[in-house]
């Protein structure tokens, strides 16, 4: 089915929804529904709302102007009915046939009790909540894909996220372990400068020298034993 098919059949079952209520509002005497014009078109508005997904709600002027729109279709009909039974008879059989026409149309129908309104509001209810149903699934199965495309994205960030922690992780240790070397170095060569110093000739320096050889084995000896 195609979508303007598709549309035209919804719109169709909200008409037929509309008249249900009309009905099942009515201000006929006989059947203890007096009230006002325009409490009439609140109650069917009211009742129209009650069984419509909100984005399709009306209120009271588009549906009494919705009404009648239909009753000026049904006047062209029954006009053109007339038309068409007369065309072509003569004056007798055409004033018969108009009196029986007048007849047909000023012959207005007793309105529905209100049992019978029920059982068509029932009814239609029943198509309506078919339809109201399969929007709900389309609905549903669009949520369903919105969620999970979101899952795939926060799992993609989880991902991203993980992958850089652990890229700073390594660069902290790559950084951590070059600084280690790097104290390693010095430190073999402030033993290797100590040991040089230590096989050293004494007998040979100047007093100045000797001072100043035994400040250095100090220092060196206060940064390579530092607890002794």
């Amino acid at each position: 089915m195609s979508r303007q098919a598709r549309k035209e059949e919804a719109a169709a079952a909200r008409d037929v929804l509309k008249m249900s209520f009309w009905l099942l509002n009515s201000t006929d005497s006989s059947c203890g529904a007096n009230r006002k014009n325009e409490q009439y078109w609140t109650d069917v508005e009211v009742t129209y709302n009650k069984t419509t997904p909100s984005q399709r709600a009306r209120n009271a002027k588009q549906i009494k102007d919705r009404c009648h729109k239909w009753i000026t279709y049904n006047n062209g009909l029954k006009a053109a009915r007339k038309k068409v039974a007369t065309k072509g008879l003569g004056n007798d059989k055409e004033g018969e046939a108009g009196d029986h026409i007048d007849v047909d149309d000023n012959e207005q129908p007793r309105p529905m009790g209100q049992r019978q309104a029920k059982k068509l509001k029932y009814d239609k209810g029943k198509e309506v909540d078919h339809i109201d149903l399969e929007e709900l699934d389309k609905f549903g199965k669009i949520q369903d894909e919105q969620n999970a495309n979101r899952l795939k994205v926060l799992e993609l960030q989880h991902k991203l996220s993980t992958e850089k922690m652990e890229q700073i992780k390594l660069a902290h240790l790559a950084a951590k372990e070059e600084k280690e070397a790097r104290k390693y170095e010095l430190e073999s060569k402030m033993f290797e400068t100590y040991n040089h110093l230590l096989s050293m000739d004494l007998s040979l320096m100047y007093d100045d020298e000797k001072l100043d050889h035994a400040n250095t084995m100090k220092c060196l000896k206060k940064k390579l034993f530092p607890e002794s």
